[in-house]
């Protein structure tokens, strides 16, 4: 029962540190394509 609790904790963690670390990198994109301009 933990187990399995932790395993679905972990998958969200994994799945919001991707998206902030997308999030991010696109930030990144657009800042530089603006530099650039």
């Amino acid at each position: 029962m933990l187990k399995k609790v932790n395993q679905y904790h972990f998958i969200i963690l994994k799945k919001l540190s991707y998206l902030i670390f997308m999030s991010f990198f696109l930030q990144l994109l657009y800042f530089f394509r603006n530099f650039n301009y």
